[in-house]
């Protein structure tokens, strides 16, 4: 028996829409779904897209980052319009080959791999600064042009960091790695609450990050580091929930895996029950069927791992 081989299979936010009015029998397949519909549709969508992502299981939303520290800067805005941070498959480092003085823009640079025009990029000057400006042009596979002039001197073996997009405000940070340019190795940073962090008498002190403390707010998350950083060659990887893009077209794709396509359409469809006045049985066998669904990917989506349990001896009597 032959397989298809494809493994693609996606409903558009239309079809999900479609299939959710089906459900709960607003419409007859001749009928095709009204304006107001599929704008109620997209509305109810996206508020359970939002509602979703606040669920702590979605393991296919978890990303990896790359914050660029600034010694002595005590916290950072994450968001698209934030301050310099990027997904770690977009971030690329490299060296400088040569020293280049203040006023050029020409840079050698060990490999201009993964670089592209427009990329934001950060060129160390000195252990405590780092010149950003965009590439104008990748020349070579070693040398690009600044949009910019430097305006100071660059050491030959200089850390050169580039990126194309800073990175979505984070719902929640997982955890945090610190680690150093050309040094291979991370040290995992502590998470502070907000008391702990506020009630630190010395929040400029710099050395390394050895804790930290998020807060997501609702334009910028702000990041919270302590100590700040000493050197522009310290960055900080963390792992963190991405939000779930909107519906913003009927034509678009939901930001979620295959299996939880149906999942979602059963949960959409006991939203727009409500609304529409669903048949009391029928939207009673939508719930049960939709609770069902929900339950076992529930279940699916989990993180794989060991679990470890020890006493805790912490203020136990000598």
């Amino acid at each position: 028996m032959a397989i298809s081989g494809i493994s693609t299979f996606e409903l558009t936010a239309s079809q999900v829409i479609s299939e959710a009015f089906d459900l709960i029998g607003v419409r007859s397949n001749e009928q095709p779904i009204q304006a107001n519909e599929t704008a109620d549709g997209i509305r109810h969508l996206n508020l359970l897209l939002k509602t979703l992502s606040a669920k702590d299981l979605h393991i296919w939303m978890k990303r990896e980052g790359v914050i660029f520290l600034n010694p002595g800067t005590e916290s950072y805005n994450l968001s698209t319009t934030g301050d310099r941070a990027c997904y770690i498959d977009d971030f690329v480092s490299t060296t400088t080959t040569s020293a280049i003085s203040s006023g050029v823009a020409v840079i050698p640079v060990s490999s201009s791999s993964g670089m592209a025009v427009g990329d934001q990029v950060g060129i160390k000057v000195s252990a405590t600064s780092r010149v950003w400006s965009t590439i104008l042009t990748v020349d070579s596979s070693t040398q690009i042009t600044l949009n910019d002039n430097l305006t100071a001197n660059v050491s030959s073996g200089a850390s050169v960091f580039t990126f194309t997009d800073k990175i979505d405000r984070p719902m929640r940070v997982l955890s945090v790695r610190r680690t150093t340019f050309n040094v291979d190795s991370t040290i995992p940073v502590l998470v502070w609450s907000r008391q702990q962090y506020f009630d630190q008498v010395n929040k400029e002190s710099q050395g390394t990050v050895i804790s930290y403390y998020y807060s997501p707010q609702l334009t910028n998350g702000k990041f919270y580091v302590w100590q700040t950083a000493s050197n522009v060659d310290q960055f900080l990887k963390v792992t963190f929930y991405k939000q779930l893009d909107d519906i913003t077209d009927q034509s678009q794709t939901l930001e979620i895996p295959q299996e939880w396509q149906e999942a979602i359409v059963y949960a959409l469809a006991a939203r727009l029950g409500i609304t529409y006045g669903c048949d009391a049985e029928q939207y009673n066998r939508v719930i049960s069927a939709g609770g069902t669904l929900m339950e076992q990917i529930e279940e699916w989506d989990q993180e794989q791992g060991n679990l470890f349990i020890q006493p805790n001896y912490m203020g136990q009597q000598q």
